[in-house]
């Protein structure tokens, strides 16, 4: 079980900005970021917290719609700008409790969302050429001519976030 685990350093920005260290966990099977509050462990509402980060990680709270609900998340933020993109893990909760948040990350599904600045949610950005154009319609001649002159691959990451950046630069 997650109380089971050793406690880690986690570094918390909550939403008034205080910054604070304390010890926990993030079950990122969950999503769930527990702490040690007053030597028991208790679960972090995400609205509570902007961001945190563990290990090498770092992690930034925005919003979905799911089923017409807001809904908060946790994503590593790899872009910001006008275009902010965001990658969420989706862990098995199979996943050996034994490996490192690093290992269970690494071997889970990602899944990548981006936000507008002016918009409030965040949505599920597509994951072929097509789609990719369709969502920067208005880049969409510079963005082609960009991909096909750095020889661009919209399924590798680094590359993703080069699109993004090229996108905010515009």
């Amino acid at each position: 079980s997650a109380s089971s685990k050793r406690p880690q350093t986690i570094h918390l920005t909550a939403e008034n900005q205080l910054y604070f260290e304390t010890k926990g966990w993030f079950d990122p099977a969950q999503h769930q970021l527990i702490v040690q509050a007053m030597g028991k462990p208790r679960m972090v509402q995400h609205e509570e917290i902007v961001a945190f980060s563990l290990e090498d990680f770092h992690f930034s709270r925005y919003y979905t719609l799911l089923n017409d609900t807001p809904t908060a998340q946790f994503g590593q933020q790899l872009s910001k700008g006008r275009y902010n993109l965001y990658l969420k893990y989706n862990v098995k909760s199979s996943a050996q409790t034994s490996q490192s948040v690093e290992e269970q990350l690494n071997t889970s599904t990602k899944h990548y969302f981006i936000k507008e600045a002016d918009q409030q949610y965040a949505e599920k950005l597509p994951t072929t050429k097509s789609g990719l154009y369709r969502y920067f319609d208005t880049h969409r001649k510079q963005l082609k001519s960009y991909i096909r002159q750095h020889k661009l691959q919209i399924n590798r990451q680094e590359d993703l976030v080069q699109i993004v950046e090229f996108c905010n630069s515009l």
